[in-house]
């Protein structure tokens, strides 16, 4: 598994009816094996707990925009309809082998759609 920031493209509807995109940098979580994505953030902001260290992060950011725009319309609808490993579940999988990686996220993805089932 691993991160990149990402330019994310959404699409809304106005009350209005009328239709609005914007855009935004974002985090996208995807397979190191297959480059598939599984999870994004959106409206990230700079921080750093000094100058250099929000200066290096602005500048991972800025990488962004060279990189190929995520449409969040190709994604799921909610945070319910994706599984997202919790802090303890990365924790969990540092230090693992891609392979073992691949395998903990399986079953915790099968997790989450059985209990979506129920």
């Amino acid at each position: 598994m691993s991160w990149d920031y990402r330019i994310i493209r959404e699409e809304e509807t106005l009350p209005n009816g009328e239709k609005a995109v914007h855009f935004s940098i974002g985090e996208i979580y995807q397979r190191e094996d297959n480059g598939l994505i599984w999870g994004f953030t959106t409206d990230e902001e700079p921080y750093g707990e000094d100058v250099d260290e929000l200066r290096e992060n602005l500048e991972q950011m800025m990488e962004s925009f060279d990189k190929p725009v995520v449409d969040a319309a190709l994604m799921p609808e909610s945070e319910q309809d994706f599984f997202m490993p919790s802090d303890e579940d990365v924790k969990r999988m540092v230090g693992m082998t891609d392979d073992e990686t691949d395998k903990e996220f399986e079953r915790l993805q099968q997790k989450f759609e059985d209990s979506k089932d129920k």
